[in-house]
């Protein structure tokens, strides 16, 4: 049913029976703070079987997307929809969201809500997803934990403030109707089409190796400016808000390009905006930023 509990007999779970990518995580993980262990698992391995599934049963793992991305989106899905329903469906097969199983066989969005928001906007219902990992047989405190520890989350809201890791899944709205605009987040990924900054594949990651990752956590630093590096990539403030030294250098390691780019530019360019489109006036300055 459209909204619930995916269940045991859903076509997630029986791919996620018969997927050898997916793993279970230990059911020993029971705090926050295990060793931050980047996870490339976003993508989905070539072969992972997909099956389409209702939009909105798919549980959000972050509280806010940029609206104008999600307006792209939706022009490409219109472009795909003029071509007729076959050029639909290959598009949406073509981007499969990537899911993880939580309690109750729920599957949980870690990638690609800009696309589910437009497909839900547009009266879409269904699109097709993969299953990266399966947590459906841990309890709710170590499927969090276990998000978590992966990275699968990101725990600020709409206007970059950090938000209590273990207040989050009580924030997070139950579909992606209930995900909030942030306008920097569109600011963020204009200023990457622009060529400003390079894109990680890492979910919630900005390419930091676990050794630098390590050294941040066993030195305290706290990254106040952007660092230049060969993709061009940019630290942010943003994550010093929290005193939690190890979590910091783990949220530091997991942080998302964009997600990082955001906050940087939220604190250094003030913006007032009457619509949504307004943000692209922004991206010369963005880029001066970049530079």
């Amino acid at each position: 049913m459209l909204g619930q509990p995916a269940g045991a007999d859903s076509p997630l779970c029986r791919l996620s029976n018969n997927q050898s990518q997916a793993s279970l995580q230990s059911s020993s993980i029971s705090t926050w703070n295990n060793e931050h262990v980047p996870d490339t698992g976003i993508r989905l391995p070539p072969g992972t079987p997909t099956q389409r599934v209702a939009v909105l049963d798919l549980h959000p793992t972050q509280l806010a997307v940029g609206m104008q991305q999600v307006h792209e989106k939706m022009e490409k899905v219109a472009s795909k929809q003029q071509k007729g329903p076959e050029a639909l469906d290959k598009f949406l097969q073509n981007h499969p969201v990537p899911v993880v199983l939580g309690p109750n066989h729920s599957p949980y969005l870690i990638d690609h809500h800009h696309l589910c928001l437009a497909l839900q906007m547009m009266g879409i219902p269904q699109c097709y997803a993969g299953v990266v990992r399966d947590y459906s047989q841990l309890n709710p405190e170590q499927f969090w934990a276990a998000m978590a520890f992966h990275n699968y989350l990101w725990p600020y809201d709409a206007n970059g403030n950090p938000v209590d890791i273990h207040e989050l899944p009580k924030l997070l709205p139950h579909t992606v109707k209930g995900l909030v605009d942030d306008p920097y987040r569109s600011l963020a990924a204009l200023v990457r089409k622009a060529g400003g900054y390079t894109k990680s594949t890492i979910p919630f990651s900005e390419g930091l190796t676990q050794s630098s990752a390590k050294l941040l956590q066993a030195s305290a630093m706290v990254v106040q400016e952007p660092i230049s590096c060969p993709c061009a990539i940019a630290w942010l403030s943003c994550v010093s808000a929290t005193n939690n030294t190890q979590y910091l250098a783990q949220m530091l390691a997991a942080a998302a390009v964009q997600f990082v780019w955001a906050n940087y530019l939220r604190s250094h360019m003030p913006m007032a905006l009457l619509a949504v489109p307004d943000v692209e006036m922004f991206v010369p300055q963005g880029l001066s930023h970049a530079a």
